[in-house]
């Protein structure tokens, strides 16, 4: 299990993201997959739409990082190019990130989430409040 590290005030991860709808085989909008390097190294799903990524979270809001510089033209224009990240369906937290988080199980909701630019190499997505299993929260 990767370390969870700490930064000014918030925890950080690194992962591999699959992009895609779970519901349709990892095609379509969304987060298909998340794991660690650890984890993710026998998924069959490797493509050019698994990319490395960071998981942050502070104060109950997940920030996820993507980096431009490791991901394809065609990924870019996909799921980046918008100014929005489009997440077709929900999609459950795999239960060994948050364990590593220590929070509870979690859903990120189905919905538009802005994208943020940070020096031409990096995407930031807030997916708004964390989604424990139990308390239903909306998308943005």
């Amino acid at each position: 299990m990767k370390k969870v590290t700490n930064g000014n005030n918030y925890k950080r991860l690194k992962v591999q993201l699959v992009l895609g709808n779970p519901r349709i085989g990892c095609d379509g909008y969304g987060i298909c997959k998340i794991g660690t390097k650890n984890t993710m190294v026998y998924n069959p799903c490797h493509s050019e739409k698994t990319i490395e990524g960071q998981l942050s979270i502070e104060k109950d809001f997940l920030s996820i990082l993507f980096f431009k510089n490791k991901m394809s033209v065609g990924v870019y224009q996909k799921y980046f190019s918008k100014g929005v990240f489009v997440m077709e369906s929900d999609f459950m937290l795999p239960i060994e990130i948050a364990t590593a988080f220590a929070i509870p199980p979690s859903v990120l909701k189905h919905g538009n989430y802005r994208i943020y630019e940070r020096k031409d190499v990096i995407f930031q997505v807030y997916i708004s409040r964390l989604n424990p299993l139990n308390y239903p929260i909306l998308a943005m």
